[in-house]
């Protein structure tokens, strides 16, 4: 089974959540590139930020460049300051795409602004990461 972690992040949170559902699940978290778009995947962990109430311009046009018959599950999971909804959204227009979405959108708090939510994604953000990861294994593995 082919398993890929990518992200997007700019301030590093969503990264930190990459690299903890990427060691659960034994491999790296990538950054996104438009040339990954394209690969055969069974199951893509995807992640990004939410910048300015809205997801990344990177992770958007990756979006728009990925193939639903090359990738066969993804998982959704985003670090935010403010608007969680933008990565719910994500998750329904890639269903309505023809995406098999695994599960619902791991979300966690990520650094806003100077100060707000200063501390995190925390250990039990973390941690939350590992466990959704194995979730989303048992759920692909109990749907094959």
């Amino acid at each position: 089974m082919t398993i890929k972690v990518l992200y997007h992040s700019m301030t590093g949170n969503t990264r930190k959540i990459a690299e903890a559902i990427a060691k659960t699940v034994g491999t790296e978290a990538e950054e996104v590139s438009l040339d990954k778009a394209t690969e055969e995947i069974d199951l893509l962990f995807l992640g990004d930020g939410v910048y300015g109430s809205k997801a990344s311009k990177k992770m958007r046009l990756f979006v728009d460049q990925m193939d639903a018959k090359k990738i066969r599950n993804i998982a959704i999971f985003g670090t935010y300051g403010g608007l969680v909804e933008v990565i719910e959204k994500r998750v329904s227009d890639l269903h309505d795409r023809g995406f098999n979405v695994v599960s619902d959108a791991l979300t966690s708090k990520g650094r806003a602004w100077l100060v707000l939510n200063r501390h995190h994604p925390n250990q039990e953000e973390l941690e939350n990461a590992k466990q959704y990861a194995k979730r989303v294994l048992k759920e692909i593995y109990h749907s094959q």
